[in-house]
């Protein structure tokens, strides 16, 4: 009886040391100075095959960070809807369920941000509904552009006969936000899934890519949204678990869309722009080649328009949809810049995303939070990675191979 104890005590301590020294796994924090000497990059290194921890390691990493970015965040929900931020927030995961389409399509994230949230020190309902941006603007009742401008392309040369093709986006989100840009790269512990995700402290991230396939985001405030669907942070990440392009799209496919969203999915030979609503999937093509495409916040296709949009234009601008479409200036930019009879480069990918062609409503603007390039060959991605506006802080490359 005494050796079944002693043996039985033996394990557990065995156990118990196992535990502690996996939670003694800390992320790897690399802070980059940039071109122009005044933003800055974090890229937060995290080698995992536990989804909770990897959130646990992103909350302890960059603790500080993440409650400053909280506290600005309740500020600008307090300024926006009038009541207090925490009100706001019990009000708001009450009228909704996004959890259950979470639980049910990518039950791994809920898992990485209970561990962001433990890690942080953050009580949970604020780390999730954090996560919540564009369905906090879509269900607060927005309808115009004063929160997103992001401008996307997308462009596979294989038409051309040449191999390889790109998606890249000018991510555009309200001033506080800029206060850090986050280059998240997850590794699992074998060294076969790799990406790079943007993001800021505490988000799971807003854009990103893997060795296989890439996603870019684009709000579309004027189509239909639901209450329990899967949010857009959760569609991005989600598709990054796919390694090839007919998976990924099969996923965006499956699901139940949160929030009108506009997704360019690209990989090494494919590419495709799909407008997704809470009731309608609808590719969008600019010509019928399928060369190429480009995206700003307008639906091109898909027409499940909200009322309370349809509304505004009716009775605020005395517009209907394609006529106030035709008024998008950055939209316009990309139009005017890509032929699809050209192969795209990156430097014509760049100069675009760096353009100012309308004062008004530029391509690279003062909401423009970072610019991403994803490149795909035969044998590797490429990101390329401006923390900051384009046209003043230069790319940074990473490489997987």
């Amino acid at each position: 009886m005494f050796r079944t104890c002693l043996i039985l005590f033996l394990l557990s301590f065995l156990l118990i040391t196992v535990v502690a020294c996996n939670s003694k796994q800390h992320a790897e924090v690399e802070r980059v100075a940039t071109s122009n000497g005044k933003d800055s990059l974090i890229i937060l290194h995290i080698e995992s095959d536990s989804p909770y921890e990897i959130g646990y390691q992103h909350g302890e990493a960059l603790r500080k960070e993440i409650h400053l970015m909280v506290d600005l965040w309740k500020n600008d929900l307090e300024e926006a809807f009038e009541i207090p931020a925490d009100s706001f927030i019990t009000h708001f995961l009450r009228s909704t369920n996004f959890q259950k389409s979470i639980a049910k399509h990518t039950p791994h994230l809920l898992k990485e941000i209970q561990g962001m949230s433990d890690g942080a020190s953050i009580p949970f309902e604020t780390m999730y509904a954090y996560q919540l941006i564009d369905e906090l603007w879509t269900n607060g009742n927005t309808v115009a552009e004063n929160y997103h401008h992001c401008t996307s392309i997308g462009a596979m040369n294989l038409a051309h006969g040449q191999t390889g093709s790109f998606i890249a986006q000018n991510i555009d989100v309200p001033a506080f936000y800029h206060t850090f840009k986050v280059l998240l790269h997850l590794t699992d512990k074998a060294g076969k899934h790799e990406q790079y995700i943007s993001t800021f402290p505490g988000y799971i991230g807003a854009n990103g890519l893997n060795k296989h396939v890439g996603i870019n985001v684009n709000s579309l405030l004027d189509i239909q949204n639901s209450l329990d669907g899967l949010p857009v942070c959760c569609v991005v990440r989600g598709t990054l678990q796919h390694h090839s392009f007919n998976d990924a799209v099969t996923f965006i496919h499956s699901i139940q869309h949160a929030s009108g969203q506009n997704y360019i999915i690209g990989s090494t030979d494919s590419i495709l722009s799909l407008e997704c609503s809470a009731t309608q999937i609808t590719p969008f093509w600019p010509t019928n080649s399928k060369h190429i495409t480009y995206h700003a916040n307008n639906s091109l296709a898909n027409d499940s328009h909200r009322k309370l949009y349809t509304n505004y234009l009716v009775n605020h601008l005395q517009l209907t949809h394609e006529e106030y479409v035709a008024q998008e200036k950055r939209l316009q930019s990309m139009e005017q810049r890509f032929s699809d009879s050209t192969v795209v480069t990156i430097s014509k990918i760049k100069e675009a995303l760096q353009s100012k062609d309308n004062y008004i409503d530029p391509v690279c603007n003062a909401n423009t939070w970072v610019s991403t390039i994803m490149e795909f060959k035969n044998d590797s991605a490429v990101i390329h990675f401006s923390p900051g506006s384009p046209d003043e802080v230069d790319y940074i490359q990473f490489v997987l191979k």
